[in-house]
């Protein structure tokens, strides 16, 4: 795919990002697995690896991390999708009771989109242990609302760090085990980690660094680029994962064979992972389904190519993948495009790159089923 191939290269030689891995799906079958560039912009940095070579997924923690977690949950009916906030949680504000696990997946709950927690935690960390549950629970809890739950979406990574406190509640586990016993176990997924797991386990030179830490002035490289996930431990609903192209590609794979009842694997229900997988039609202008998005109609990241029936995601640091489950198309790009700084144009020319990424790959596919 040549024009794949000019089309990174201009990318990573206009500072876009010093390195991506990229692999793609075209039915049963990968039809593309390759890496450009290296970890930094450094020549002497190593090249990435689409195998071994980690990034912070960022936000998408939220599908693969999260959202799968309380799929299992609804599998084994100790979690409803219509379940609220207060059947599971203690002394929880009126304004919140009602918020359900569906609206929280759909950013539908009425939650802000962020809030910067991480100042009153990483105090708090520096004189002990990361806040606990409890802590993190309440933090959520005493923000307002921004509209009236299930009337409007916004994107709300706190909508998400309280799916995971609501699986720790269920469960009685931390959210890292909840992961690892109920998504990555059965899954086989073996390379997505979660922060701080993968800096204990990984060497520095197979991890992707996400850019430089606005309080310690250092590389942040094998810690979450998230404040908040950062201050609260590692890892939450919202962010924390790292995982190599290969791992992420491989679990989504696996999550479409049982979309399509090509495998069963337990404690995945076809008939709940639909359901995930299935826009939401009740709220207005919402693109979202249950910790998974649909391309919007106009300006989507996955381009003018895949079809309605498609779901995926973002990561904030450079990362995404989206399904095409009518097309059976998996992309997975994954990149360190923070490195060595976030900026706003950085974040721009991003946002224009990904459409154009995506409809050269479904152009160079060629005609599909």
């Amino acid at each position: 795919m040549p024009a794949i191939d000019d089309l990174i290269n201009n990318a990573i030689t206009s500072g876009l990002f010093p390195g991506c891995a990229l692999i793609v799906w075209s039915g049963p079958d990968v039809v593309l697995n390759k890496a450009w560039g290296r970890l930094t912009f450094a020549p002497w940095s190593p090249r990435v690896s689409c195998k071994h070579t980690y990034f912070d997924l960022a936000s998408l923690t939220k599908p693969i991390a999260t959202a799968c977690s309380i799929m299992t949950l609804a599998s084994q009916g100790r979690l409803g999708l219509d379940t609220t906030i207060a059947d599971i949680l203690a002394d929880v504000p009126d304004d919140k009771a009602g918020i359900t696990t569906r609206q929280l997946l759909s950013h539908t709950s009425g939650l802000a989109a962020h809030r910067p927690f991480y100042i009153k935690w990483m105090k708090e960390t520096k004189s002990g242990s990361p806040p606990d549950t409890n802590t993190i629970i309440n933090s959520i809890l005493k923000t307002s609302l921004e509209y009236v739950p299930g009337t409007r979406s916004v994107y709300s990574d706190l909508g998400f760090m309280l799916l995971s406190c609501m699986a720790e509640k269920i469960t009685g586990m931390k959210f890292q085990d909840i992961v690892n016993i109920s998504v990555f176990e059965p899954l086989s997924s073996t390379d997505i980690k979660g922060a701080p797991h993968i800096k204990n386990s990984t060497p520095m030179n197979r991890i992707a660094p996400t850019g430089i830490c606005p309080f310690e002035h250092r590389i942040i490289q094998g810690e979450t680029n998230d404040l908040n996930a950062r201050a609260a431990g590692g890892l939450m609903g919202h962010a924390g994962l790292f995982g190599t192209a290969e791992a992420v590609s491989d679990l989504l794979a696996r999550l479409v064979q049982i979309y399509h009842g090509a495998i069963e694997i337990k404690n995945f229900s076809r008939a709940v992972l639909k359901k995930f997988w299935t826009k939401d039609d009740k709220t207005p202008q919402s693109t979202w389904a249950l910790g998974f998005d649909t391309p919007s109609c106009e300006n989507s990241s996955a381009g003018h190519h895949f079809s309605e029936k498609s779901v995926g995601h973002l990561g904030f640091t450079g990362t995404s993948f989206w399904i095409d489950l009518e097309k059976h198309i998996i992309v997975v790009f994954l990149a360190n495009r923070t490195f060595p700084r976030a900026t706003q144009q950085g974040q721009e020319a991003m946002k224009m790159f990904r459409p154009i990424l995506h409809d050269t790959i479904m152009k160079s596919l060629g005609p599909t089923p």
